[in-house]
């Protein structure tokens, strides 16, 4: 909750109110900076178009293992810090660091490096004014990634299925960004930024599903899936590109339909389950993994529809 303020009149009619000085502090305002102000109801928003200061960070990693670093430094990143410094004792940290920024940290690079330490920097700030464009970008990765997977399927190319986790890597790379932004900056409409950021987790969540089964297939030699097993993946793949358009084009009447054709597909997934052999429920299991998980859109996609 807000400070309370006063009003001051000031000469004639006008009234002001005394700014936040962490605030002030925090974007580097001085008289006769403009700001902007905008009636919200009841309410007023004020903001600035002038960035934060440089957040910066320092990751001790030295007493840390492998997978609690990159937690780490993927919170770290998330969370909306433009200098991460991390220090280390294993040069095998470097591999992680390397891995980190080249698949998943969107405009970032290692600007400064020794034997114990290296320094992370944000070096593309212009970059935050694409997020649409980005969370656009990382819908079509996941529905290419579903469909390209089942088209692997049909042509029993088990073999090559590992080229495909590279797009379940782009997916990673581009919601985290969004997540980064959200973090950061929020939404363009304040209101909206829990929702959206519900949208960008969920969706990274949804295309491990389709890594998995690439994982779950890749080199099996003599296997076939049975018809019934591509016709339930070809309907999760329908249901995920309609909620793309629902999405993007929003209709609540579309969406109340498109959830009764999900919980439909939830039951034929149940239905199937147990009495296939284990290859083909194996893939059934991450398909109906992610049906489940596409309702978990449902709620911030109204959410961010009816906010005015």
């Amino acid at each position: 909750m807000g400070t309370k303020r006063k009003l001051v009149k000031q000469g004639g009619s006008a009234m002001t109110i005394t700014l936040p000085k962490s605030w002030v502090d925090k974007y580097g305002l001085k008289p006769g900076d403009e700001i902007d102000v905008e009636e919200r109801g009841r309410m007023l928003s004020i903001g600035t178009n002038k960035e934060i200061k440089e957040r910066t960070t320092i990751l001790d990693t030295r007493k840390l293992n492998n997978r609690t670093i990159r937690w780490a430094l993927s919170s770290l990143h998330k969370s909306g810090y433009d200098s991460i410094e991390v220090l280390f004792d294993d040069s095998n940290v470097m591999d992680i660091v390397n891995e980190l920024v080249k698949n998943l940290f969107m405009g970032f690079a290692v600007v400064e490096q020794s034997t114990k330490r290296v320094l992370l920097k944000n070096i593309s700030q212009d970059l935050e004014s694409e997020f649409d464009v980005i969370l656009r970008r990382a819908f079509l990765v996941t529905i290419s990634m579903g469909e390209s997977t089942l088209e692997f399927i049909k042509e029993k190319n088990f073999k090559n299925m590992k080229n495909l986790i590279s797009l379940e890597s782009t997916n990673n790379q581009l919601t985290n960004f969004c997540e980064r932004v959200l973090n950061k900056k929020g939404a363009k409409d304040h209101r909206k930024t829990c929702f959206m950021y519900v949208i960008s987790w969920n969706l990274e969540k949804i295309c491990d599903n389709y890594k998995y089964i690439c994982e779950f297939l890749v080199g099996k030699t003599n296997i076939k899936l049975n018809q019934e097993t591509i016709n339930f993946y070809e309907k999760s793949n329908k249901l995920m590109r309609n909620y793309y358009e629902i999405f993007y084009n929003f209709d609540i009447q579309k969406l109340s339909e498109w959830s009764e054709d999900r919980k439909e597909l939830v039951k034929e997934g149940q239905n199937i389950m147990g009495r296939l052999d284990p290859i083909n429920e194996g893939v059934i299991h991450h398909i109906q993994n992610l049906i489940y998980q596409l309702a978990d859109f449902s709620a911030s996609t109204i959410a961010i529809n009816q906010i005015d």
